[in-house]
């Protein structure tokens, strides 16, 4: 089964080119709509792609696809006195704090009133909400 999805206007039939340019044309209600069938295709492309894993998993091949070379992530894994020789060789700035939440959960809440003074708040990028 091959499939193809073919862009076409509602209106005339004709074939859309998709391109960026598209998204600068479109008014409101065909951006929307447009984002909507987008993040249909994108849930269908990571249940696509965790059906895939699982195959390879269990020994199967295909053609085009295959895992690529193991990645690492490296992690740190020191005690305190290890720490403490870090921090006087090199300062404070080799061992990196627990975050705000690490630390409420490491000490309880009673920590959050000992580092309130030196929390800043930083701004995230805004999600899109779409209304129910």
């Amino acid at each position: 089964m091959e499939l193809q999805l073919v862009p076409l206007n509602t209106e005339t039939g004709e074939v859309i080119t998709l391109d960026p340019t598209l998204v600068t044309q479109m008014d409101n209600t065909e951006l929307t709509s447009f984002l909507s069938n987008l993040k249909l295709l994108e849930k269908l492309k990571k249940v696509t792609e965790k059906e895939i894993k699982q195959r390879l998993d269990e020994g199967q091949l295909f053609k085009r696809l295959s895992y690529g070379k193991q990645q690492f992530t490296r992690l740190l894994v020191m005690d305190n006195e290890a720490k403490a020789e870090l921090v006087n060789k090199y300062g404070f700035e080799s061992v990196e704090p627990l975050s705000v939440l690490q630390l409420q959960k490491k000490y309880g809440d009673s920590i959050y009133q000992d580092i309130e003074p030196y929390i800043v708040e930083k701004p995230k990028a805004q999600a899109i909400k779409w209304d129910n």
